[in-house]
């Protein structure tokens, strides 16, 4: 769950800070057009964020000494609770459904976009081959964070067939 977490953060951070940024700075693409492209990013990776950082603190408050990386989580489903439901459950809901019900739109306007607009086709070939995105372009990038929320079911199952 951490590790796939970390993974998830990794690839909003990207769309937030390398994709969003290069589009809005070197095309001045204004914020309707960018919200079509990555609807509730910064919403996302609020949520993703403090969730991993909630899941680090446990992993680091279940070290067996300090200076190790031997530790056991022992709870976690307070975390889980925590993000999927109540306040918290309900803006993941709304993000993810914005975001979710928007990726074809979102995938059209960029191909469009790439296809049609000669700065947009460079500026995205710049960042492709930027070593930090790493062939996360960014119709992957909206198939990552589509297919995220499918997989929690798949972890927490994971996690429950294998503690007590």
């Amino acid at each position: 769950l951490m590790q796939t977490e970390m993974h998830h953060v990794r690839t909003l951070k990207i769309m937030l800070r390398v994709y969003v940024r290069e589009l809005k700075e070197n095309l001045q693409m204004d914020s309707g057009k960018l919200d079509c492209l990555f609807p509730r990013l910064e919403n996302l990776l609020e949520l993703h964020t403090h969730f991993l950082s909630r899941l680090k603190e446990r992993r680091r408050e279940n070290l067996t000494s300090p200076n190790e990386r031997n530790y056991s989580i022992n709870r976690v489903a307070d975390i889980l609770i925590t993000q999927f439901s109540g306040e918290v459950g309900g803006r993941m809901k709304e993000s993810y459904g914005d975001f979710c019900s928007h990726h074809t739109e979102a995938v059209s306007y960029y191909k469009e976009q790439l296809h049609n607009n000669k700065k947009f086709q460079n500026i995205i070939r710049k960042v492709n081959n930027l070593s930090i995105v790493r062939r996360l372009g960014v119709s992957e990038c909206i198939l990552l964070v589509t297919q995220r929320i499918m997989k929690y079911p798949v972890l927490v199952e994971r996690i429950i067939l294998n503690t007590e």
